[in-house]
């Protein structure tokens, strides 16, 4: 039990890491994933417990998450950089105080009306899709137009690239593998936290992004290392922590381009070309 607990975790956080990756490569800093995240699990359990098959449910959780990150696009398409992640962070906020007092969503204690996932192997194969899904989009080049506009938006604009759909295609699909690993989350957990909602959850989720780098393995490896390692060193609070600081604090000094961005400037070009 206790490894299919893991398991599910690890695909949480893949989800997620490749979540971020897709927002982060369209320029855009989203700090409202952790309530995409929140809003896929509370969904996707209210779903199943009205009788909705389990995958039915998930995909439902997913789509109710990019519906919320296209409505948090949308009101603040205009803005950019500093100011648009500020403002998707005061969003993310101003849903987590009315969810907290919304007795139906369980309130400050918690959203708890959740049936338990019986198996780990449906978290396996939406995991395994989305990855695969992920390495196809890398690889045959759909993501040139996301890199364009996070590099230089006008210049994309005069090659026929639309920034607004770009970004707008990036964030709803970022809420929606965001909302699937919720779904799955709460399933495996049996409860959903006010929190999860916040800032926390939002900046944990960036975190793999950011510390993946560029290309889509990088987010998976880091989310991968990430959820292993604090779990090795579970025997101690203090060493959890402190080995899950110091890995973040070390990679981001010696690699600043993420896992994949450094690793492939430190291979040889004939061999870094296999993983472009």
């Amino acid at each position: 039990m206790y490894y299919e607990q893991i398991v599910i975790i690890l695909v949480v956080n893949i989800l997620c890491a490749l979540g971020a990756w897709i927002s982060l490569s369209s320029g855009v800093l989203v700090l409202a994933l952790g309530s995409a995240f929140s809003v896929g699990a509370i969904s996707s359990a209210i779903s199943h417990a009205e009788g909705v098959g389990f995958p039915v449910a998930i995909l439902t959780g997913a789509t109710l998450a990019a519906l919320l990150m296209g409505i948090v696009y949308l009101l603040n398409a205009r803005a950019s950089g500093f100011v648009f992640a500020i403002s998707t962070l005061a969003a993310a906020e101003a849903l987590r105080v009315l969810i907290t007092n919304i007795d139906m969503f369980g309130g400050a204690l918690g959203f708890t009306r959740v049936r338990m996932m019986n198996s780990y192997s449906t978290a396996l194969v939406f995991g395994c899709a989305v990855t695969i899904i992920a390495a196809l989009f890398d690889r045959n080049g759909a993501r040139d137009s996301l890199v364009a506009v996070a590099e230089n938006p006008r210049l994309a604009v005069t090659c026929g690239i639309n920034p607004y759909r770009v970004r707008a295609f990036a964030c709803v699909t970022a809420g929606a593998l965001c909302g699937m690993g919720g779904a799955l989350s709460v399933h495996s957990t049996g409860i959903l936290e006010p929190r999860s909602f916040g800032f926390e959850q939002g900046m944990q989720i960036l975190v793999f992004g950011i510390l993946g780098g560029p290309r889509w393995w990088g987010p998976v490896i880091s989310a991968i290392v990430l959820t292993i390692v604090p779990e090795i060193a579970q025997f101690s609070h203090e060493v959890r922590m402190f080995s899950y600081c110091a890995i973040l604090i070390f990679a981001l000094i010696l690699l600043p381009r993420g896992l994949s961005g450094g690793l492939l400037r430190s291979l040889p070009p004939s061999f870094a070309r296999t993983f472009r």
